[in-house]
């Protein structure tokens, strides 16, 4: 069983989290079943999230997030 779940995009987002705004959820997570949930925006180019200031803040925060665990759990 995974301790770590990437939900990349919003459809992953919505799967878990159901309809919200990625400015809500991007930066947080939750943790469900012993399981840490992190919402990250879609990597692609076409998507233009993360062309805001405030969205690029939001995304280092949840990266911030995923180096902790990385090291906290080896991942």
């Amino acid at each position: 069983r995974p301790k770590v779940i990437l939900l990349v995009g919003t459809m992953a987002i919505e799967a878990f989290f159901g309809k919200v705004r990625l400015e809500d959820v991007i930066g947080t997570f939750q943790e469900r079943d012993d399981m840490l949930l992190l919402p990250l925006p879609h990597p692609s180019g076409v998507s233009r999230w993360l062309n805001e200031p405030a969205h690029q803040k939001l995304h280092q925060q949840a990266l911030k997030l995923l180096s902790t665990w990385r090291d906290e759990f080896a991942l």
